[in-house]
C-alpha cells in the first residue's frame, strides 16, 4: 500500500513542471502520506479453537501485528472481568516458537520486554484454555463466542476463526452462523463447514474490522459430545464452603452449644441460689448483662445498707422534676464482691452524699466494661460458665478467613472473596447462640426459673408452695432486686398489696417511707430508670456479655 501511494505521488509530481507547483506537491502529498506510514493495524488475526471433551477449550491466536514506524514494547490482550470465562496456561511465542516475554495478570496477558521497543510488523502466537465458554441447553450444545472482543484500538485488516468439535457432523445436526462489526451489529460473516474423520471443522472469516468491531460466532452442535461439567468442580467447590461451614457448626452446637441438660422440672426456690447478687442472677438467667441488672444491683446494696436512697422533688420552670439523693451509710468491707465495691466507689467518688443527676457520666462507659469483665470473671471462677471455649480455634478461623477475603478482594477474586466472608458470619452467628454454661450453670439456671417462678405466683397459687417463707416487708424488701432483675417486680408487689412497708433505705421526697408495696416498687422503677438514663452508656436495650452478545473476549492494543 505504502508503494502504491509513493508512485502516485511521483505521478502528480510528474504533471507539474512548475518548480513552485512541484514543491506545493510534494509538501501535500507528504502531510497525506505521513499519518498512514505511521498507523498502527493489525494484519490478520487468526483463532484456531479446538473444543475437547472435558469442555476445555484449546484456543492458538496467531496476531499478526504492524507497529508501522511508532517505537513500542509490545501488544497487550486482555479478557473481560465480568464474564465467566476461566483462562490458564497461557503462553506467547513467535511464528517460529521462540517465546516472547509476557506476564498475565487480572485476565490480561502483557507482552513484550520494557527495555526493548519494536517496529514494524510482528507476529504474536498466543496459547491459552478457556474454560466455561460452552453453553449448555436441554436439546444442544453451543459456542457463543467473541472471537477478538470489541477493544481493540486498531483496525483488524483480516480475521479468521476455525472451531474444531471432536465428531464428525456430516449427517448430524449442527447449526452455525457468525456476523462482524460494533457492537450490536448483525452483519453476516462468511461461514462453512468441512468434516474430516472424526471431526468438524468449521471456519469464519470476516472482511476488514474497524476500530471497536468484532467477530462473533456461534456454533450449536449435538449434546453428550461435550461433557457438561458436574456442579462441583475445582473452579466452583468455593461456592460449597459456606455449606460445610454451615453443616460443620451446626453439628458442634447440636453437642456442645446446647444448654446441658438438667433434671427437667422447675422446682420453686423461695431464695437467691448460693448467695448470688442480683446482677449475677440476670446475667445467668440470660448470659448477658442488662440495663436492669446495674440498677437492681445498686437497690441491692442499699437494702444490704450501704447506702440511703431518697427521692427529691424540685421544681425547673414551674415543671416538677424528679431527682435522687444517695447518702453514704457504711464504707465498702471483704463481704462485697469486686463489682459492688466499684458500683459504690463509683457513685460516691469519695463524697457521703452525692445526686443521682451530678453524677460524673464521662466514666460510665468504663464502669459498665469492668464491671462487665468482674461479672463474667466471677462467675467463671464459680464454675458457672466455661471459660475461653472454642475461643482460640473460632478467634484463628475468623482470622484466617479474614485475610483469605481481603486478598480475594484485592485480586478482585470476589467469588472466593463473598464465600469466605459469608463463611465467617456463619461461624459468628453460630458462636452467638453457643451456650457457655456448665452443668453447674444450667442446674443453677433451673434453680433461677423456680425462684422466678416463687416471685411472679399468684397469690391463689401459693398454696402449692410447700415451706414458704412468710409474707412480710422484710422479705419483700430483701427479694424485690431480684425480682426487678428478672423483670418480675409488678407481679413479686402484688403479692404484698395491702401490706405496709417500713423501709430504713429508701424515703419519700418529705423524707417519710413510702408504706404502700406497689407504689413503693414504681417510684424504685423510676428509680431505674433515671439510672438507665444518667449512665447512658448503659441505655441500649442488651449488652453482650462475652465477648454484546456472546461471551466477550475483552481486546487489546500496544504498549
Amino acid at each position: 500500500m505504502r508503494v502504491f501511494l509513493f508512485f502516485e505521488c511521483a505521478n502528480i509530481v510528474i504533471m507539474f513542471k512548475d518548480k513552485l507547483k512541484i514543491f506545493i506537491c510534494l509538501c501535500l502529498g507528504l502531510l497525506f502520506l505521513s499519518p498512514i506510514c505511521f498507523a498502527e493495524e493489525i494484519e490478520s488475526f487468526d483463532s484456531k479453537i479446538i473444543i475437547n471433551k472435558n469442555n476445555i477449550l484449546n484456543v492458538t491466536e496467531t496476531i499478526v501485528y504492524d507497529f508501522g514506524d511508532a517505537q513500542k514494547h509490545g501488544i497487550y490482550r486482555y479478557f473481560k472481568e465480568d464474564n465467566n470465562l476461566i483462562i490458564s496456561n497461557v503462553s506467547v511465542t513467535d511464528e517460529n516458537g521462540n517465546a516472547y516475554k509476557f506476564t498475565f495478570n487480572n485476565n490480561k496477558i502483557k507482552i513484550g520486554d520494557e527495555y526493548i521497543t519494536v517496529c514494524g510488523e510482528k507476529t504474536y502466537v498466543i496459547h491459552y484454555n478457556l474454560k466455561k465458554a460452552i453453553n449448555y441447553f436441554k436439546d444442544y450444545d453451543e459456542l457463543y463466542l467473541n472471537v477478538n472482543g470489541f477493544g481493540w484500538q486498531v483496525p483488524i485488516n483480516k480475521i479468521r476463526a476455525e472451531v474444531v468439535i471432536p465428531k464428525n457432523l456430516e449427517n448430524d445436526f449442527l447449526f452455525f452462523e457468525s456476523y462482524y462489526g460494533a457492537y450490536g451489529s448483525k452483519n453476516i460473516a462468511t461461514s462453512k463447514a468441512t468434516f474430516v474423520q472424526d471431526t468438524t471443522n468449521i471456519i469464519f472469516e470476516s472482511s476488514s474490522l474497524d476500530i471497536g468491531e468484532n467477530l462473533t460466532i456461534l456454533a450449536r452442535f449435538p449434546k453428550n459430545i461435550v461433557q457438561k461439567p458436574f456442579i462441583v468442580n475445582i473452579d466452583n467447590i468455593v461456592l460449597f464452603v459456606p455449606v460445610f461451614v454451615f453443616i460443620f457448626m451446626f453439628l458442634a452446637w447440636l453437642k456442645y452449644g446446647r444448654v446441658p441438660k438438667n433434671r427437667g422440672t422447675i422446682i420453686s426456690e423461695y431464695n437467691a441460689i448460693n448467695n448470688l447478687t442480683p446482677i449475677e442472677i440476670g446475667t445467668l438467667i440470660d448470659e448477658k448483662i442488662d440495663n436492669i441488672d446495674i440498677s437492681a444491683e445498686i437497690i441491692y446494696l442499699a437494702e444490704k445498707g450501704y447506702m440511703t436512697i431518697t427521692r427529691i422533688k424540685k421544681k425547673i420552670l414551674f415543671v416538677d422534676q424528679i431527682d435522687y439523693s444517695l447518702k453514704k451509710i457504711k464504707e465498702t468491707d471483704d463481704d462485697l464482691n469486686d463489682f459492688d465495691k466499684e458500683i459504690l466507689d463509683f457513685l460516691f467518688n469519695g463524697e457521703d452524699e452525692v445526686m443521682l443527676s451530678k453524677i460524673d457520666k464521662s466514666g460510665t462507659k468504663d464502669l459498665f466494661v469492668s464491671i462487665k469483665q468482674k461479672v463474667w470473671k466471677k462467675l467463671l471462677k464459680d464454675g458457672y460458665f466455661y471459660k475461653n471455649r472454642f475461643n482460640n480455634v473460632i478467634t484463628t478461623f475468623i482470622f484466617i478467613n479474614s485475610i483469605i477475603v481481603m486478598l480475594s478482594f484485592f485480586t478482585k477474586q470476589l467469588l472466593i472473596a463473598f464465600s469466605f466472608f459469608f463463611s465467617s458470619m456463619i461461624v459468628i452467628l453460630f458462636v452467638v447462640k453457643f451456650s457457655k454454661l456448665t452443668q453447674k450453670g444450667s442446674e443453677a439456671r433451673e434453680s433461677i426459673q423456680g425462684f422466678k417462678l416463687y416471685l411472679s405466683v399468684a397469690e391463689k397459687d401459693r398454696i402449692n408452695f410447700h415451706n414458704a417463707p412468710e409474707k412480710n416487708p422484710k422479705t419483700f424488701e430483701k427479694l424485690l432486686p431480684y425480682a426487678m432483675a428478672l423483670g418480675v417486680e409488678k407481679k413479686w408487689a402484688k403479692q404484698f398489696e395491702g401490706m405496709y412497708v417500713d423501709s430504713n433505705w429508701y424515703k419519700n421526697v418529705d423524707g417519710k417511707p413510702i408504706t404502700q408495696s406497689a407504689l413503693f416498687t414504681i417510684d424504685l422503677n423510676n428509680f431505674s430508670n433515671l439510672t438507665n438514663n444518667q449512665f447512658n452508656v448503659m441505655h441500649s436495650s442488651r449488652s453482650s456479655g462475652f465477648s454484546g452478545g456472546g461471551v466477550s473476549q475483552g481486546g487489546g492494543g500496544s504498549w
